[in-house]
């Protein structure tokens, strides 16, 4: 891991903050808290601290060892010290990712093993621990906004950040949704729906200039569109 700092005035600067370079030995249980196993990076995320300018880094790992990849690293920047969360998680893992969603002190996750309904799951700054936001929650994908999380799939609905309350924003959107959890679990989503009629959503981006846009598939033809949050009257 390494920052970079780019000015107009001088070279690009880079400096080495951590270094995972030790090998994994058959005693996992007792390396489990070793932040300096080797790995491959998966999935790389920022917790940044209420009202403050510190962020950590939140990095899944994915590894021959279980113990390193169930397990996600924080590294500080400033200090440079890593460490190894306590609890376990597949979701950030290259083969397992479900849909999630970088906020600004927060990353947002599904998981379980159902995919009828999964758990909603948040890890927040500083990162040393995981709840659950929304209990036996549909999955879609995530978007966030001053009014909540945004959970958009088979139904568009709205959890309030402080209490996890859901509410139905679009009962029936004009897409089709299909969960990553049902991949491998059994369940065909797209069972009796053809897909030549129907337009199905593919991905979520955050723009800083135009807001959260969609991407969305028909046949073999994918647009962009703008997402337009209209309050409801």
């Amino acid at each position: 891991m390494a920052t970079a700092e780019v000015t107009a005035a001088r070279k690009p600067k880079f400096e080495i903050i951590f270094e995972a370079r030790e090998i994994a030995t058959g005693a996992e249980a007792d390396q489990l808290q070793n932040p300096r196993l080797s790995f491959t990076p998966a999935q790389v995320f920022t917790l940044r601290q209420p009202g403050g300018k510190h962020s950590l880094i939140f990095i899944g790992r994915q590894a021959n060892s279980g113990i390193v990849t169930s397990h996600p690293l924080i590294i500080d920047p400033v200090t440079k010290d890593a460490h190894v969360v306590k609890y376990s998680t597949r979701v950030f893992d290259l083969y397992t990712r479900r849909l999630s969603l970088q906020a600004d002190d927060a990353v947002y996750f599904f998981e379980g093993r159902s995919p009828q309904q999964p758990d909603l799951m948040r890890v927040r700054y500083p990162g040393k621990e995981k709840e659950t936001f929304v209990k036996g929650c549909p999955e879609g994908w995530l978007s966030i906004d001053e009014r909540g999380v945004h959970i958009i799939g088979k139904k568009w609905l709205l959890a309030d950040v402080s209490t996890g309350a859901l509410q139905t924003v679009v009962d029936k959107p004009a897409w089709f949704f299909s969960g990553q959890m049902a991949f491998g679990s059994g369940v065909n989503e797209n069972f009796g729906v053809d897909l030549s009629k129907t337009s199905e959503i593919r991905a979520i981006y955050h723009t800083s200039h135009y807001g959260p846009v969609v991407m969305v598939r028909k046949e073999r033809d994918e647009k962009l569109y703008r997402l337009n949050f209209t309050p409801s009257k």
